[in-house]
């Protein structure tokens, strides 16, 4: 929120999912607001089957990336090498804030 303010709205609808497309499918069909990251609803927005309402209220850590593996002694190369993949792509750039036009 603007100034580091922090607003609290509660919600309450028939609709609660931990599937987030239901979440979007149910937004996209009159359901209701959806609050989502822009990676989650990039292809929405760019065909206009979504608009955002709430541009001054971004989502904390937008763009976010976490890698989750068990607590061991030795990674495995391959859980290595995915998380320096992982790392190098997406320190340039977040493909889903790049909209299409």
């Amino acid at each position: 929120m603007p100034g580091g303010d922090q607003l609290s709205v509660p919600v309450s609808g028939p609709f609660i999912s931990d599937d987030a497309e239901a979440l979007v499918l149910a937004s996209v069909n009159g359901h209701g607001l959806l609050y989502a990251t822009d990676w989650l609803v990039t292809r929405e927005l760019s065909n206009g089957r979504l608009v955002p309402v709430l541009d001054n209220y971004p989502v904390p850590d937008e763009g976010g990336i976490y890698i989750v593996h068990p607590s061991t002694q030795h990674v495995p190369n391959k859980t290595r090498a995915f998380a320096d993949w992982i790392a190098e792509h997406f320190s340039r750039s977040l493909p889903w804030l790049e909209r299409e036009r």
